[in-house]
């Protein structure tokens, strides 16, 4: 719905104009009524409005002085003018400040309705539009965030802190203009942003979310990040809803959220690969050990250790190698066997890649 305002000093005028024309068929809701210019500017800053519907004549700031305040502080509200007959020329300086329209009184409610009805689809359309572009400059910037400058992000950013990423997971495609806060969409997954997510009422936002979405489609699963308090954290956001996303074991319906899961025992598991490194074990034997996706640990291990897993394994081998070079006498092949390398012609082609030389040349350079 659009939202309208009423700005009028004279009570029955304010009264007729918001009860006598059936709004809601032409998409118009009444939002507010003001009588006086301050008032509605008071109004304003806590209440959003689309359209400004004001007399000319008030007390104290007239009509021309509202649209004039109205515009530079808030670029995007259309403005209506009722004028009298007499102060038409007058009125006529509402619209080189960017008033879409002039109506004369008495009001006819037909022509009020058409100027009104043309103006909200105008409105509706700019709207649409932002919300557009917005959803692709936050898509780009969740994705790739050196691809968009921090003004072209505050620009279309208007979501209320603290807010979440919450990735859905449905059986068939979500309609991305059916839900407020969708990003985009693709393959049935949605991304959204949802608002307002201060702790007490963070999974209730999550939980509305989720009807709503039963409602659209034949939703499975949402996976939440935990809320964040700046712009510039949704990547992280995104990555956390992400990791949630990819759990294997997220086979059922419900929401699931990132603090749920998010205390894997990194020195548990480093401390298992530092006890086992030698033998074949593969990250998805290790996932499949931790009740884990192995993409999960993967991103997870990554984060904590500052390498991916085989840069990791390959490190412990090859210090595990060298040392053994360095204090024994053992051939290279068995030094290989041991290090946890059962082909010894890998074992060298890699240790020549890894320390830029051959197995034999590193035990004379640097065996005591």
């Amino acid at each position: 719905m659009i939202k309208l305002m009423i700005v009028d000093d004279e009570d029955m005028m304010r009264m007729g104009l918001a009860t006598t024309i059936d709004w809601t068929e032409i998409g118009i809701e009444v939002a507010a009524t003001a009588a006086h210019g301050q008032e509605a500017l008071e109004i304003m800053k806590r209440v959003p409005v689309d359209i400004l519907l004001t007399d000319i004549r008030m007390p104290g700031m007239d009509g021309i002085e509202l649209i004039k305040e109205v515009k530079e502080r808030y670029h995007d509200v259309e403005c209506v003018l009722l004028t009298g007959f007499g102060e038409f020329t007058y009125a006529q300086n509402a619209l080189k400040l960017g008033a879409r329209d002039l109506l004369l009184k008495p009001t006819d409610p037909t022509e009020l309705t058409r100027v009104l009805s043309k103006v909200a689809k105008q409105r509706s359309d700019q709207k649409k539009e932002k919300s557009r572009y917005a959803q692709l400059v936050l898509s780009r910037y969740i994705r790739n965030p050196q691809e968009v400058t921090r003004e072209e992000l505050t620009a279309v950013f208007t979501y209320e802190a603290p807010y979440a990423i919450a990735i859905a997971n449905s059986q068939e495609d979500i309609n991305k203009e059916g839900v407020k806060g969708c990003i985009w969409t693709s393959n049935h997954q949605a991304v959204f942003i949802v608002e307002g997510c201060n702790e007490p009422l963070f999974e209730e936002q999550c939980e509305m979310l989720w009807e709503l979405l039963k409602k659209e489609s034949k939703i499975q699963t949402l996976s939440v990040s935990k809320p964040i308090h700046d712009v510039r954290e949704l990547p992280t956001a995104y990555q956390q809803a992400k990791i949630i996303h990819e759990q294997q074991h997220l086979n059922g319906r419900g929401i699931f959220y990132f603090s749920m899961f998010q205390h894997v025992d990194m020195d548990r598991i480093l401390n298992d690969i530092d006890n086992h490194y030698t033998h074949s074990i593969t990250l998805n034997e290790l996932a499949d050990k931790y009740v884990l996706s192995s993409s999960y640990l993967s991103r997870v291990f990554k984060q904590y250790t500052g390498r991916n897993y085989v840069d990791y394994i390959t490190e412990k081998r090859m210090n595990k190698a060298t040392k053994l070079l360095k204090e024994t006498t053992l051939r290279p092949s068995e030094i290989a066997y041991q290090s946890g390398y059962s082909d010894p012609r890998y074992f060298s082609q890699l240790f020549k890649k890894q320390m830029g030389t051959t197995p034999s040349n590193y035990r004379i350079t640097h065996q005591k």
